[in-house]
């Protein structure tokens, strides 16, 4: 996540929250996951346990929470229980596995 954000590609994003193992106050950045024109970076711990709810209307109109996978899980557990964040209460939602080839 750190080579990303120094990387300059993130450089554009205005709502950009990174959340990590050390981080604080861990709700919030659930919620705020969810909102419109918002990006929130997550480690892998916590691609389980956590319910991303979305009550926001305008990501709902569009397609609902997308969820991007940059790594490739150790287990398919793993990779169903991140793919699970998105499309919960009945809502719409998508994901996608994104992986760097040199890796």
């Amino acid at each position: 996540m750190r080579a990303w954000l120094e990387s300059g590609y993130a450089d554009g994003i205005e709502n950009l929250s990174q959340v990590t193992s050390h981080t604080e106050n861990i709700d919030h950045y659930v919620k705020q996951a969810t909102r419109s024109r918002s990006v929130t970076l997550f480690t892998a711990v916590h691609g389980r346990g956590l319910d991303f709810v979305c009550h926001d209307k305008a990501v709902d109109a569009n397609g609902g929470v997308h969820v991007v996978q940059c790594f490739l899980s150790e287990q398919l557990s793993e990779e169903i229980q991140i793919k699970g964040r998105t499309a919960r209460q009945d809502k719409k939602g998508t994901f996608k596995l994104v992986l760097l080839a040199a890796d």
